[in-house]
């Protein structure tokens, strides 16, 4: 139990650092933009297109920690030994496999029943 309380723990500060990225790189930015506001040092045109380079990096850097959070979330389940989509897609097959052989069967004794 101590390792699953481990993992999740490890989750939990994960996701928690992703969201404190998401609000550091806001932060950042809107200081950004009103001390280049402030200082008047900066045209419309100069400052849309350091917004931009701004939303990029955070764009990047979300793909970056969701690729990260994938990673953990498919080694978190691996390790407590989740079915994957693809097990319980397999277990359905298997199963209407199964009922069809077992509906075949009853349909061969019900004849046999009746002679």
């Amino acid at each position: 139990m101590a390792n699953e309380e481990k993992n999740e723990s490890l989750f939990t500060r994960l996701f928690y650092a992703g969201v404190g990225l998401g609000a550091i790189a806001v932060e950042k930015l809107e200081k950004s933009v009103s001390k280049l506001i402030k200082d008047n040092n900066v045209s419309l045109d100069d400052l849309k297109g350091y917004i931009n380079k701004m939303v990029k990096d955070i764009a990047g850097k979300k793909d970056q920690l969701q690729q990260e959070m994938d990673d953990y979330i498919k080694q978190f389940a691996e390790k407590m030994k989740f079915a994957t989509k693809k097990d319980i897609e397999k277990l359905i097959k298997k199963l209407e496999e199964l009922e069809k052989k077992l509906e075949e069967e009853e349909k061969g004794s019900s004849k046999e029943t009746k002679k």
